[in-house]
Protein backbone atom coordinates (compact mmCIF):
# COMPACT_ATOMS: atom_id res chain seq x y z
CA UNK A 1 0.00 0.00 0.00
CA UNK A 2 1.73 3.96 -0.94
CA UNK A 3 1.42 6.11 2.10
CA UNK A 4 -1.69 7.79 2.46
CA UNK A 5 -1.38 11.47 3.21
CA UNK A 6 -4.27 13.47 4.47
CA UNK A 7 -4.58 16.85 2.88
CA UNK A 8 -4.85 19.64 5.39
CA UNK A 9 -8.57 21.07 3.89
CA UNK A 10 -10.19 17.54 4.59
CA UNK A 11 -12.88 17.39 7.14
CA UNK A 12 -13.89 13.87 9.34
CA UNK A 13 -16.86 13.15 7.54
CA UNK A 14 -14.73 13.32 3.66
CA UNK A 15 -11.86 10.57 5.20
CA UNK A 16 -12.10 7.64 3.23
CA UNK A 17 -8.37 5.89 3.97
CA UNK A 18 -7.24 3.66 1.68
CA UNK A 19 -7.32 0.32 2.53
CA UNK A 20 -5.62 -2.96 0.30
CA UNK A 21 -9.46 -4.23 -0.18
CA UNK A 22 -10.38 -0.68 -1.51
CA UNK A 23 -7.87 -0.91 -3.74
CA UNK A 24 -8.25 -3.89 -4.74
CA UNK A 25 -12.03 -2.91 -4.86
CA UNK A 26 -11.13 -0.10 -7.30
CA UNK A 27 -9.20 -1.66 -9.14
CA UNK A 28 -11.70 -4.50 -10.29
CA UNK A 29 -14.57 -1.39 -10.57
CA UNK A 30 -12.25 0.14 -12.81
CA UNK A 31 -11.59 -2.81 -15.34
CA UNK A 32 -14.89 -3.69 -14.86
CA UNK A 33 -16.42 -0.52 -16.21
CA UNK A 34 -13.65 0.15 -18.82
CA UNK A 35 -14.81 -3.13 -20.35
CA UNK A 36 -18.44 -2.28 -20.49
CA UNK A 37 -19.08 -5.34 -17.45
CA UNK A 38 -20.92 -5.92 -14.47
CA UNK A 39 -19.87 -5.93 -11.46
CA UNK A 40 -21.04 -7.14 -7.95
CA UNK A 41 -19.20 -6.51 -4.91
CA UNK A 42 -20.10 -8.48 -1.99
CA UNK A 43 -18.98 -8.26 1.73
CA UNK A 44 -20.39 -7.72 5.63
CA UNK A 45 -21.89 -4.62 6.68
CA UNK A 46 -19.86 -1.41 7.24
CA UNK A 47 -16.75 -2.16 5.89
CA UNK A 48 -17.22 0.77 3.08
CA UNK A 49 -18.20 -1.16 0.15
CA UNK A 50 -21.32 1.79 -0.75
CA UNK A 51 -18.61 4.75 0.34
CA UNK A 52 -15.76 3.83 -2.07
CA UNK A 53 -18.05 2.66 -5.02
CA UNK A 54 -19.37 6.60 -4.82
CA UNK A 55 -16.23 8.29 -4.35
CA UNK A 56 -15.03 6.37 -7.59
CA UNK A 57 -18.06 6.98 -9.43
CA UNK A 58 -18.19 10.83 -8.72
CA UNK A 59 -14.15 10.90 -8.85
CA UNK A 60 -13.95 9.58 -12.50
CA UNK A 61 -17.27 8.77 -13.93
CA UNK A 62 -18.87 11.92 -13.34
CA UNK A 63 -17.38 14.49 -16.61
CA UNK A 64 -17.86 15.78 -19.90
CA UNK A 65 -17.86 12.20 -21.14
CA UNK A 66 -19.48 10.12 -18.66
CA UNK A 67 -22.27 10.49 -16.11
CA UNK A 68 -23.29 8.13 -13.24
CA UNK A 69 -26.83 7.11 -11.72
CA UNK A 70 -26.39 6.55 -7.95
CA UNK A 71 -29.69 4.70 -6.62
CA UNK A 72 -30.40 2.46 -3.37
CA UNK A 73 -32.92 -0.54 -3.19
CA UNK A 74 -35.44 -0.64 -0.52
CA UNK A 75 -37.84 -3.06 1.05
CA UNK A 76 -40.61 -0.82 -1.11
CA UNK A 77 -38.61 -0.68 -4.36
CA UNK A 78 -40.48 -1.76 -7.65
CA UNK A 79 -39.04 -2.81 -10.87
CA UNK A 80 -41.24 0.31 -12.32
CA UNK A 81 -40.05 2.26 -9.90
CA UNK A 82 -36.22 1.15 -11.31
CA UNK A 83 -36.71 1.52 -15.07
CA UNK A 84 -38.77 5.41 -14.60
CA UNK A 85 -35.40 5.91 -12.21
CA UNK A 86 -32.78 5.06 -14.95
CA UNK A 87 -34.67 6.40 -17.53
CA UNK A 88 -34.61 9.42 -16.29
CA UNK A 89 -30.59 9.60 -16.55
CA UNK A 90 -31.13 8.55 -20.26
CA UNK A 91 -32.00 9.77 -23.70
CA UNK A 92 -33.91 8.04 -26.81
CA UNK A 93 -31.25 7.25 -29.38
CA UNK A 94 -33.74 5.84 -31.67
CA UNK A 95 -36.90 3.87 -31.87
CA UNK A 96 -36.25 1.33 -29.31
CA UNK A 97 -32.69 2.12 -27.98
CA UNK A 98 -31.65 4.33 -24.62
CA UNK A 99 -28.72 6.07 -24.29
CA UNK A 100 -26.79 8.48 -21.82
CA UNK A 101 -27.36 11.98 -21.66
CA UNK A 102 -26.84 14.68 -24.51
CA UNK A 103 -23.33 14.44 -25.35
CA UNK A 104 -22.94 11.64 -23.54
CA UNK A 105 -20.66 8.81 -24.24
CA UNK A 106 -21.17 6.39 -21.01
CA UNK A 107 -23.61 6.06 -18.03
CA UNK A 108 -22.48 4.12 -14.97
CA UNK A 109 -25.67 2.69 -12.84
CA UNK A 110 -24.74 2.02 -9.56
CA UNK A 111 -27.70 0.16 -7.51
CA UNK A 112 -27.21 0.04 -3.96
CA UNK A 113 -28.60 -3.22 -1.51
CA UNK A 114 -29.35 -5.21 -4.46
CA UNK A 115 -30.89 -7.55 -2.43
CA UNK A 116 -34.25 -5.53 -1.31
CA UNK A 117 -36.52 -5.15 -3.65
CA UNK A 118 -40.05 -6.10 -3.26
CA UNK A 119 -41.35 -9.23 -4.49
CA UNK A 120 -44.02 -7.60 -7.72
CA UNK A 121 -47.91 -9.13 -7.32
CA UNK A 122 -48.05 -11.27 -9.98
CA UNK A 123 -49.56 -10.34 -13.59
CA UNK A 124 -47.81 -6.67 -12.31
CA UNK A 125 -44.34 -6.90 -13.74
Amino acid sequence: MPSYVIPKETTYNQLLIPTSDSVRMNFFLHLNVSRMRHVLFTGPTGTGKTANVVKELNDFYFNPESTNLITAFSGQTSANQVQKTIESKTTRKRKGVLGPEERKKMLVVFIDDLNMPIKEPEGQA
